[in-house]
Protein backbone atom coordinates (compact mmCIF):
# COMPACT_ATOMS: atom_id res chain seq x y z
CA UNK A 1 0.00 0.00 0.00
CA UNK A 2 2.07 3.03 -1.27
CA UNK A 3 1.49 6.24 1.19
CA UNK A 4 0.64 4.19 4.33
CA UNK A 5 2.87 3.06 6.93
CA UNK A 6 2.55 0.79 9.85
CA UNK A 7 3.71 2.13 12.72
CA UNK A 8 6.17 -0.11 15.24
CA UNK A 9 4.33 0.20 18.56
CA UNK A 10 1.03 -0.60 18.25
CA UNK A 11 0.78 -2.30 14.91
CA UNK A 12 -1.97 -0.48 12.97
CA UNK A 13 -1.70 1.49 9.54
CA UNK A 14 -1.56 5.11 9.17
CA UNK A 15 -1.35 7.81 6.25
CA UNK A 16 2.38 9.12 6.07
CA UNK A 17 1.41 12.26 7.97
CA UNK A 18 0.12 10.20 10.67
CA UNK A 19 3.71 8.15 11.26
CA UNK A 20 6.93 9.86 12.91
CA UNK A 21 9.60 8.19 10.79
CA UNK A 22 12.44 8.60 13.15
CA UNK A 23 11.76 9.18 17.31
CA UNK A 24 14.32 11.13 18.64
CA UNK A 25 14.31 9.34 21.76
CA UNK A 26 16.59 6.26 21.65
CA UNK A 27 15.23 4.12 24.10
CA UNK A 28 11.60 3.96 22.22
CA UNK A 29 13.58 3.21 19.33
CA UNK A 30 15.13 0.71 20.39
CA UNK A 31 12.25 -1.38 22.15
CA UNK A 32 9.18 -0.41 19.30
CA UNK A 33 11.34 0.07 16.03
CA UNK A 34 11.60 3.85 14.24
CA UNK A 35 8.15 4.71 12.97
CA UNK A 36 5.97 5.63 15.54
CA UNK A 37 2.28 6.98 14.99
CA UNK A 38 1.22 10.11 16.40
CA UNK A 39 -1.53 8.31 19.03
CA UNK A 40 1.62 6.69 20.19
CA UNK A 41 3.39 9.91 20.49
CA UNK A 42 0.76 11.49 22.38
CA UNK A 43 1.14 8.90 25.06
CA UNK A 44 5.01 9.43 25.89
CA UNK A 45 6.11 11.50 29.18
CA UNK A 46 7.33 13.98 26.55
CA UNK A 47 4.69 15.33 24.13
CA UNK A 48 4.35 18.89 24.77
CA UNK A 49 1.81 21.21 23.40
CA UNK A 50 3.18 23.44 20.47
CA UNK A 51 0.53 26.04 19.18
CA UNK A 52 -2.22 24.22 18.27
CA UNK A 53 -0.57 20.80 17.60
CA UNK A 54 1.73 18.53 19.56
CA UNK A 55 4.84 18.19 19.37
CA UNK A 56 7.96 16.25 20.35
CA UNK A 57 9.24 17.36 23.95
CA UNK A 58 12.71 15.71 23.97
CA UNK A 59 14.59 17.84 21.52
CA UNK A 60 14.34 20.48 23.97
CA UNK A 61 14.67 18.67 27.53
CA UNK A 62 18.11 17.22 25.63
CA UNK A 63 19.67 20.29 24.79
CA UNK A 64 19.10 22.04 28.12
Amino acid sequence: MKGYLMCSACGFVFGEIAVRKNCPHPTVNRKYGKQICVYCCKKCKFVKMLGTGWGCGYIREESK
